[in-house]
């Protein structure tokens, strides 16, 4: 669309920026677009919760059009959970209306007085009171402001209770099910007193060359429907197929990561989920994959219908919690939908919260009575909501896990990554996904690098460090030209992608003009992620910070498939470093940076060096 609404809270105006193409072509869009937005605007002192910090909903190219799996869009800020830069993204209908209000993004700035939402439509922006709706289930909000609006077909995007209150591991949830979950965004929307935006429009997304366009599209669906994941796995099981391959190679973190395996695995296989609890498929807009799964369970004479549960999400609140009981995984996955929570981190610490207790860190008393044991699913539950209203324990744990260890002393066991609480895949038995995980911008993050999905998905020796830093490298570079297209990582499989780079700069030059090499592409990939490492350098993240929990680097899984390994970091990180021309403190140097054509960001960089140098010297 070639613009982007700025939104500024606390005086109530909005202006409109034009996109010059050339940004366009360094960073293309979505997260790519919104990290070099908040490099530029975001000092690294910045307090995630100062009306200074910028929020910045962004689609790419590719949002609003046929492409397929085109739908999501980013939201980049600076994270309370982290301190670093945070990156969130969603599906469904949301990011598509985005674009058809007339604008690429939004970026958020200030604070509110009071509780406000905003309705953006074709382009015509109101500041709408959201007194009422403050401490409203993300449900019932969506609800209300489409019936306010008069528009049902609207799109909105809002926080629950969990944002409001400032919740560290607070998300962002759209049409319902769709949760911007990572980072605490969530956190960041509500010290900024916004309840929600609610978009609509008619606007056109310009086409370079629709005929091209509609062939390549058409080839896209064809390879598809041919492709062993998104044509027949994820239609089929969601993302939950990968709880019997995790569980099979020994790395189904059980316990907080004591265990590989959990031995009520059939409890929880996607067989036992499909047969009992999945009534619906679903999927995003112009999406033929329709992974996601509608489910439903009663609870007592109610019935709750929930969007999910994904693999993580079922392994946060299952074998993590030591819990095989799916009804309390699906209420929880629930309430954290209406509470607007971080499933894998709400699950994550629980979990750690859990072996706290075992080790008596936490006591019965400190817990207002509850018995947080492994595998006790009414606790689980109970703790979800706690947590989404700061009542009791739920205050410490809305925390998340970082500061929780801290102030617990229990850092030996915390199951984070830069502050970022784990996913469900455990590194000692695929080293490579241990790479990932230190070397994630967000923190801890599978979906920036699924190495893992090589590792279990093909001959590659899951348990070898050779080649794995340039394999981690490589996705990561990919991963960020996917998301700032905007496009799902599904069809982009490391292990067996249907849609390669060659359909890529065919699609792009057609939906843009834009005529890319391969190498351009893969230097845009380049370009982004190290200009997010720039941002997160500046805020004081370093090699130190470039690692894995202790556990996992020293304590040896004790049975399953992969028993007796740990991740044996330091020999990759040596050659990630060297592969990606940074220096031993993990700091780009400014021959990679002038190669990437971010001359400013060497410049700040190498000022910072001296800086530092200067204080070291003194």
């Amino acid at each position: 669309m070639g613009q982007i609404l700025h939104i500024n809270l606390t005086n109530r105006k909005a202006k409109i920026l034009e996109l010059k193409p050339d940004l366009l072509r360094k960073f293309l869009g979505a997260s790519g677009l919104g990290a070099k937005l908040l490099y530029d605007n975001v000092k690294p002192e910045t307090d995630p919760y100062s009306p200074d910090n910028w929020m910045i909903f962004m689609t790419g190219p590719v949002a609003g059009t046929l492409v397929p799996t085109g739908s999501r869009y980013a939201v980049v800020t600076k994270s309370p959970l982290t301190g670093s830069m945070a990156e969130a993204w969603a599906g469904g209908h949301y990011g598509h209306k985005i674009k058809l209000s007339g604008y690429d993004g939004f970026i958020v700035v200030g604070r509110s007085q009071k509780p406000v939402y905003l309705w953006i439509d074709n382009g015509n922006i109101e500041f709408r009171d959201a007194n009422h709706l403050w401490g409203k289930t993300t449900h019932e909000t969506e609800g209300l402001i489409k019936a306010e609006v008069g528009n049902y077909e609207a799109g909105v995007a809002c926080i629950g209770p969990a944002g409001e209150n400032l919740v560290r591991i607070a998300s962002i949830m759209n049409d319902e099910h769709n949760a911007l979950g990572r980072c605490g965004v969530g956190a960041v929307m509500g010290s900024k007193n916004l309840k929600a935006i609610a978009v609509h429009g008619y606007h056109e997304v310009p086409v370079a060359n629709m005929d091209e366009l509609l062939k390549i599209v058409f080839e896209a669906y064809d390879r598809i429907k041919k492709n062993a994941p998104a044509g027949n796995v994820f239609p089929q099981w969601g993302t939950l197929s990968t709880v019997n391959s995790a569980n099979e190679a020994g790395i189904l973190p059980t316990r907080n990561f004591r265990f590989g395996t959990f031995e009520e695995v059939e409890k929880i296989r996607p067989e036992t989920i499909r047969g009992n609890y999945i009534f619906k498929d679903a999927s995003c807009y112009t999406c033929p994959v329709a992974c996601k799964k509608r489910t439903k369970v009663r609870d007592k004479h109610t019935e709750i219908i929930s969007g999910g549960p994904e693999y993580e999400t079922l392994w946060a609140f299952s074998a993590h919690c030591g819990n095989s009981d799916m009804k309390s995984i699906i209420k929880a996955n629930n309430l954290c939908n209406l509470y607007g929570l971080d499933t894998i981190s709400t699950g994550g610490v629980i979990g750690f919260a859990m072996e706290c207790y075992e080790k008596q860190l936490l006591t019965k008393k400190e817990l207002d009575g509850q018995d947080l044991s492994f595998g006790n699913s009414d606790a689980i539950v109970e703790s979800v909501h706690r947590i989404a209203y700061r009542k009791g324990y739920g205050n410490l744990l809305a925390e998340g896990v970082k500061r929780v260890a801290e102030k617990l002393n229990a850092t030996d066991f915390a199951m984070h990554v830069k502050g970022l609480e784990m996913p469900g895949y455990d590194p000692r038995g695929a080293v490579g996904m241990g790479l990932a995980y230190a070397t994630s911008n967000r923190g801890c993050c599978h979906n920036r690098a699924w190495v893992v999905g090589v590792e279990m998905y093909t001959d590659i020796d899951r348990f070898t460090t050779k080649g794995k830093a340039k394999l981690c490298k490589d996705i990561q570079d990919y991963t960020a030209v996917k998301d700032s297209l905007s496009m799902c990582i599904f069809v982009f499989s490391p292990n067996d992608p249907a849609i390669d780079i060659e359909w890529l700069i065919r699609m792009l030059k057609a939906l843009t003009g834009f005529a890319v090499t391969e190498k351009e592409l893969w230097t845009i990939g380049e370009r982004i992620w190290n200009l997010v490492r720039a941002f997160n350098v500046r805020a004081g993240i370093r090699r130190k910070d470039d690692t894995l929990p202790k556990r996992l680097l020293e304590e040896t899984l004790p049975y399953g498939p992969s028993k007796g390994r740990v991740v044996k970091l330091e020999k990759m990180l040596d050659e990630y470093y060297r592969l990606r021309k940074w220096n031993k403190k993990g700091i780009p140097t400014q021959e990679k940076l002038l190669e990437l054509d971010l001359a400013d960001v060497a410049e700040d960089l190498g000022a910072l060096e001296k800086q530092e140098k200067v204080c070291q010297d003194e």
